[in-house]
């Protein structure tokens, strides 16, 4: 079968791909505290919400390799904050819960919050002697990094062990939650029920929607000057991608799409089984890759259509390749 690179089993080619690219941002947790506490303090228009627990990933042989992944292009600024304030992301932080939304998930529009065995005095020392600007708000002391500009990343404690970060607005936004002045993700009953669903499935998973998927999927379809609003048509069925990973010699990947009916996702079903046999799809992707994607199981169960597939460490690096930007 010739398939060109316009055709929806093309299209599909790249998006499934971004979709097990964001997989390496998010972690269960085991007490599943923070993962509550950030359904009670994100707001209700977040499009991706990950986890990760470092203190687990850290006890993995493999984790320094996994850790060029945790802290790519599209997080490496979470980790710069920390280290800037004092903080050790590798000693001091056992968890942490990313967000992005409005579909926007590039590099520095990522708020989030982090909980760990903080030195929260020498902290807001270093914060004194750097003379990082600091914005008072209900409150709570918002410290600038790193110049204190609108689009820069801000810092507060919401307790002596757990922090919030993020612009200025999107930390504001945080916190307006955190007191219970305005919505939160927990209104939305299927966030919660998805989130419910993943927590403690695997050390490390995450919810995107349909809007967040198309943000991903827009540099392998369209390019760095790509618009995600041309992928609307082809992401309306699609309600969310819910993803897991557990770890132990190679990653194991799980990936839920969830359709709005089970109409669409016997059709997806199909289209993506015909994809992963279609070479033309694949012809561009590394050998590594296409025997990946083909060693996919791909099962349509009611509204849903169900992904698992298994790899060592090393191919990462090529799945992120065109995503990680």
């Amino acid at each position: 079968m010739r398939v060109s690179q316009d055709h929806p089993v093309w299209l599909f080619t790249e998006v499934l791909l971004a979709a097990f690219a964001t997989l390496f941002f998010g972690r269960p947790l085991r007490a599943q505290g923070l993962g509550r506490e950030a359904m009670a303090v994100f707001p209700p228009d977040t499009t991706q919400l990950t986890f990760a627990d470092l203190s687990q990933l850290r006890t993995l042989p493999g984790y320094w390799q996994i850790h060029l992944f945790l802290f790519n292009q599209r997080a490496k600024n979470f980790e710069t904050l920390f280290s800037t304030l004092g903080a050790d992301p590798e000693k001091d932080i056992d968890e942490v819960v990313l967000g992005w939304r409005n579909g926007k998930m590039d590099a520095s529009s990522f708020f989030g919050l982090a909980q760990g065995d903080f030195d929260t005095a020498a902290i807001r020392n270093m914060i004194s002697e750097k003379r990082i600007p600091v914005v008072d708000y209900e409150g709570y002391e918002l410290a600038g990094y790193p110049t204190g500009t609108r689009n820069g990343i801000y810092f507060a404690f919401l307790d002596s062990s757990t922090a919030a970060f993020g612009r200025l607005e999107d930390l504001k936004t945080l916190i307006d939650g955190y007191a219970g002045n305005k919505p939160t993700l927990s209104s939305r009953t299927e966030f919660s029920n998805w989130a419910s669903e993943l927590e403690g499935s695997d050390p490390q998973w995450g919810i995107t929607t349909g809007a967040g998927a198309a943000q991903l999927a827009t540099p392998w379809l369209l390019g760095s000057s790509g618009n995600a609003s041309s992928l609307t048509s082809l992401f309306q069925p699609i309600e969310a991608v819910l993803y897991r990973v557990g770890w132990s010699t190679n990653f194991r990947a799980h990936i839920s799409i969830v359709c709005e009916n089970s109409i669409t996702a016997g059709t997806l079903s199909r289209l993506l089984n015909a994809w992963q046999n279609a070479p033309a799809a694949l012809d561009k992707l590394p050998i590594s890759v296409q025997r990946f994607v083909q060693g996919l199981q791909i099962n349509n169960a009611g509204a849903r259509v169900e992904l698992e597939g298994s790899g060592p460490p090393s191919l990462l690096g090529q799945i992120f390749q065109n995503t990680a930007k």
